[in-house]
């Protein structure tokens, strides 16, 4: 479960509802690099995580 203080590890893949308010697919990524960073709003740390696509799968 993904929170705003605590991030994956580089390696670690993961899928997420996309795009907010109203997702229409998921998306799995896998994490490339994670670099430390001053959290902000609804983001946290996320914005430290460099990730590369790896599929999509259409909620359609």
């Amino acid at each position: 479960m993904a929170v705003p203080n605590k991030v994956g590890n580089v390696g670690d893949y993961m899928a997420m509802l996309w795009m907010p308010p109203t997702p229409d697919h998921i998306k799995i990524q896998h994490i490339t690099k994670v670099e430390q960073v001053k959290p902000e709003g609804m983001i946290g740390l996320w914005k430290g995580v460099s990730k590369d696509d790896i599929d999509t799968v259409s909620l359609g």
